[in-house]
């Protein structure tokens, strides 16, 4: 199966692996529970789904109960969408080439992606459908080990993905 992912170094295709299924594990729980947008009363610490089902009653602190409305499944959805866009990004596995712009020679990963076009000072990518497409952004593996540090307490977690390693 191609995942996408074309960048050569194991360690950084495998961050985005991880990546890639902790993003799915999270839109499977986010699509499984109340739809959102959920609301909260802070005077009750009931929270209620899009449908006014209470979702839970939170009896610690009207704080407690605002945190989980905010961090209902619509949002956690769209952080997943979001986040998959910078993963997918860091796929293409530009190397030292492309620091914060696409190099566009023959060490940008994006030459592996298909023929760069260039008119008037833009630059897009030809798929294999003849659509045309802009080059996604650079992301580096810091950025990566950044985005895996909400999963650190997850067992696949390697030590090695610590930001600053």
């Amino acid at each position: 199966m191609n995942d996408g992912t074309v960048h050569d170094d194991p360690v950084t295709a495998a961050l985005v692996a991880f990546l890639r299924a902790r993003l799915e594990e999270d839109e499977r729980a986010a699509r499984a529970a109340t739809g959102g947008p959920w609301t909260a009363d802070p005077v009750t610490g009931v929270v209620r789904g899009a449908d006014a089902a209470v979702v839970a009653e939170v009896r610690v602190s009207a704080a407690d109960a605002l945190h989980l409305a905010r961090h209902d499944p619509r949002r956690a959805l769209l952080r997943a969408y979001a986040l998959r866009q910078v993963v997918d990004a860091a796929a293409t596995g530009c190397g030292p080439a492309c620091r914060a712009e696409h190099a566009f020679d023959r060490g940008c990963a994006l030459h592996r992606l298909g023929p760069v076009h260039e008119q008037d000072g833009a630059r897009w990518l030809i798929d294999d459908t003849g659509a045309r497409h802009e080059p996604p952004p650079v992301v580096t593996a810091w950025t990566l080990r950044l985005l895996a540090l909400p999963y650190a307490h997850h067992p696949d977690h390697r030590p090695e993905w610590a930001p600053g390693r």
